[in-house]
């Protein structure tokens, strides 16, 4: 998601989908993305969990299915993956 236009100081940005289920949250701080973001599935299970610094992905990243089980991990320093973890794939073996 990025914003249009510059957006000043702090912010917390929603959107829903028609059926009125949250679809994203996030903060942004002067048109930069920070902090914890969320994006739903339209069933209002959580899809993915990221937080971000300066608009880049930095610190853990969580995807999950749209049963809400968790399907992989990932750990961003400064916009570069480090680490990924397949969690479904790794409950199999």
């Amino acid at each position: 998601m990025e914003a249009k236009e510059p957006v000043k100081g702090e912010n917390i940005i929603t959107s829903y989908y028609p059926n009125g289920e949250k679809e994203s949250e996030g903060q942004f701080k002067d048109g930069m993305m920070v902090g914890l973001w969320a994006t739903w599935y339209e069933n209002g299970q959580m899809k993915r969990t990221s937080l971000y610094k300066d608009n880049n992905p930095d610190g853990k990243q969580s995807l999950f299915d749209d049963k809400g089980d968790l399907l992989s991990e990932k750990v961003h320093i400064d916009g570069v993956e480090t680490t990924a973890l397949d969690v479904k794939a790794s409950k199999s073996q």
